[in-house]
């Protein structure tokens, strides 16, 4: 027999998914540099010569949710809307064009017209952060800045500032370090808006002394469980978990910085960190290997991709899963094809994207990161069933597109950070519903938290809600369901306790979660309760057994042919 236990309530054992919260095409328009752009809306790349930004460093663009078309850009100080044309009250934001990340755009979450602009002075500055709003149901749909603009999040902080997808599915976070601290602020923009109040998270190193080290990148992964930094003239490179359900930082790995390292970026599985470091000789791109094991052996792994002479800038991860490094002053950019591979398999290119006859500097556009990888792989159910032996087994379905790739599942003990665990691969044969399973033999003591993450061939990836595996309890009944398969006739054994107090109840559910049938039992004697169904109306499938006595429950599954 097998024993079922599924997130929150021990109860329903399949969970269905929907589209995500957060649409993907919002990255698919860039405009950095001295009037340089990228269109990725046709899947491969194309320059765009029509931007009006002239930046050093920062930048952001947002494009439609649905369309993948301009909506704006800035450079943190002044925005431009989609006709290139200085924004209704789009002057005198905050944010420096010689900040690292000057500015980010923040869907407000269940209002498609609202975006917020987070902004980042530049060396410790004395705007620090601040934030304004875009409508962009005024002036006649090309947007306005509103009157909520220039509002204080953060008095003096460093030019590191990025965003993560809230654990919800619906919500963000909007993160930077402080100044003259080991302080990182993170802020949730929620359905009500933008809390002022921030989760404070004390982590890594001081960041201060000189006004150089505010400089440097600061990045989530795009599961958002874990962020990146590094600071210029400061020599700091660090990793860091991310719990993007509470908004804490924690677990610092110091990693060994090349000197005068400006931009970092994750792989897009996650697997993968690379920092790029700007204006000494040499200029490095390096990779580090995150799943290698213990810090030492994350720090080990450290592979010089390229280097340099020439001054390199910001790090991007692209729609089209490559990572872009800007080169500066130089009418190319510089690729990652395959930044999931290790070493040289990645494949840099230093001359990998032609801008057209526009001209990179040191930054590219800050997006929100898990907005940004466009796959998404439809998961149908997930649910899980804990074995006898405690091993857990693991269902899910999904729509599998003609394609190669494989399932990643991965596992965590609080919900908060995963790692991988086992692969399932698969062929998609075209639009067809296909159901996997995966068994973790040795589960951790206590909850587990489960997720799948598809990664494609083009090392796209998609991930599952989560799911929890409760730890085994002391239920008040134990089951036995025979035969199973069942073809007519299903008999039901409940072994009844002396201490069984209240009603029992027992359900049928589909894997659908739609209840089938229920039967009240009343109160039970103590001893052995036997019933028989006729389950010959069921249609073939899978199904679940729940038996209830109070806050008890026992499951189990159940094959109808």
């Amino acid at each position: 027999m097998k024993r079922s236990f599924t997130l929150f309530n021990l109860a329903i054992l399949v969970l269905l998914f929907s589209s995500p919260g957060h649409a993907q095409n919002e990255a698919n328009i860039w405009y950095f540099g001295t009037n340089a752009g990228m269109d990725f809306n046709g899947g491969n790349p194309v320059p765009l010569t029509n931007g009006q930004l002239n930046t050093f460093e920062g930048c952001a663009t947002i494009a439609d949710a649905s369309t993948g078309q301009l909506l704006f850009y800035t450079d943190g100080s002044t925005v431009y809307n989609r006709n290139h044309m200085l924004m209704t009250n789009g002057n005198g934001l905050l944010g420096s064009f010689s900040s690292t990340q000057s500015s980010i755009i923040v869907p407000h979450p269940g209002q498609t017209n609202l975006f917020y602009i987070i902004a980042a002075d530049d060396v410790a500055g004395p705007n620090g952060v601040t934030y304004s709003i875009v409508d962009m149901n005024q002036s006649g749909g090309f947007g306005a800045v509103t009157a909520t603009k220039n509002v204080s999040l953060l008095g003096v902080g460093t030019e590191k500032l990025t965003t993560a997808c809230h654990g919800n599915g619906t919500d963000y976070w909007v993160i930077t370090h402080g100044w003259n601290s080991s302080d990182f602020y993170a802020w949730q923009v929620g359905l009500t808006g933008l809390n002022p109040t921030p989760v404070i998270s004390t982590s890594g190193s001081f960041h201060g002394t000189s006004s150089f080290n505010t400089l440097g990148e600061l990045e989530v992964s795009p599961d958002a469980s874990r962020i990146a930094l590094c600071t210029w003239y400061g020599t700091i490179n660090e990793v860091f978990d991310f719990n993007n359900n509470t908004g804490v930082v924690s677990n610092a790995i110091s990693l060994t910085a090349t000197g005068e390292d400006y931009g970092c970026a994750f792989s897009p599985d996650g697997s993968k960190v690379y920092y790029v470091s700007c204006c000494a000789s040499p200029n490095n791109v390096v990779q580090y290997d995150l799943n290698a094991g213990t810090p030492a052996q994350v720090n080990a792994s450290r592979t010089v991709i390229s280097s340099t002479t020439l001054a390199r800038g910001h790090a991007q991860i692209g729609p089209d899963g490559r990572v872009y490094i800007a080169r500066y002053l130089q009418a190319d950019i510089a690729v990652i094809d395959n930044p999931n591979a290790a070493g040289a398999a990645c494949n840099y290119t230093e001359i990998g994207f032609n801008l057209g006859g526009r001209i990179s500097q040191l930054g590219l556009p800050n997006m929100v990161s898990c907005l940004i990888i466009i796959f998404d792989l439809e998961f149908i159910t997930f649910h899980g069933e804990r074995q006898d032996q405690g091993a857990i087994d693991l269902y899910w379905e999904a729509v599998e597109e003609r394609q190669q790739g494989e399932y990643v599942v991965e596992r965590s003990p609080d919900g908060a950070y995963f790692y991988p665990i086992g692969e399932v691969p698969f062929r998609g044969k075209g639009e067809v519903v296909a159901a996997r399973t995966y068994t973790d033999a040795d589960p951790l003591p206590g909850s587990n938290y489960y997720r799948i993450r598809f990664v494609n061939a083009n090392g796209e990836n998609s991930v599952s809600e989560v799911l929890e595996i409760q730890p085994e309890q002391d239920l008040h009944a134990s089951i036995t369901v025979s035969p199973n398969p069942v073809p007519d006739q299903l008999q039901l054994q409940i072994a009844i306790p002396e201490t069984s107090t209240g009603n029992w109840e027992v359900e049928l559910i589909a894997a659908d979660g739609k209840l089938v049938r229920h039967l009240s039992l009343g109160s039970l004697a103590p001893g052995r309760f036997q019933r028989q169904f006729d389950v010959r109306r069921l249609s073939p499938g899978y199904y679940y057994l729940r038996v209830r006595n109070g806050q008890a429950t026992a499951v189990q599954s159940l094959v109808k042919q």
